[in-house]
């Protein structure tokens, strides 16, 4: 399997158990949600505005968006990630490097097909629109949750819940 700094590499798996078990590389990090969202000491301030600068905004941004196009294009079956988020994305403390993780909703499109129709699951409010109403999962899902991505690394704020029915926000 091919390889990319921005996705946590996968070390084993097992599949004897309904749910498969996947075990990936150990990072020592911390999520891109705790550095945007939480607020702690003095010490903590100082550490995420550090790691916060627009710089390293731009950077995470670029990383995650690598880590997206990757997984969409360098298998011959392609990845939706499908729970795309700041608690899902962590910045490797001994690299710098912004790294997705947690594939536990993330499926693989089946070979000549464009998109699938799943049970609609989500953790955060970053769930394509299109997804929340018909089910239908394409690699678009994954480039909208990036856009509300992009926009909390921009704005430093969390996703309001909206009320994704309503046609106003379609």
């Amino acid at each position: 399997m091919s390889h990319l700094k921005n996705v946590l590499r996968l070390v084993g798996c097992c599949l004897e158990f309904e749910q498969p078990v996947m075990v990936y590389e150990y990072v020592e990090g911390i999520s891109v949600s705790y550095l945007l969202f939480r607020k702690g000491n003095h010490d903590d301030d100082q550490t995420r505005k550090l790691l916060l600068s627009w710089g390293n905004r731009l950077q995470i941004a670029n990383e995650v968006a690598s880590a997206i196009v990757f997984l969409h294009t360098e298998f011959t079956t392609p990845i939706i990630f499908k729970d795309l988020n700041p608690s899902n994305v962590i910045i490797d403390q001994n690299s710098g490097v912004g790294k997705i993780l947690d594939f536990s909703l993330s499926i693989s499109l089946p070979p000549g097909k464009l998109e699938v129709v799943k049970d609609i699951i989500s953790r955060n409010g970053c769930l394509a629109p299109e997804y929340a109403i018909s089910g239908i999962v394409t690699q678009k899902a994954d480039v909208y949750s990036f856009g509300v991505v992009l926009l909390q690394l921009l704005t430093g704020e969390k996703m309001s819940t909206l009320n994704i029915e309503d046609p106003e926000y379609i």
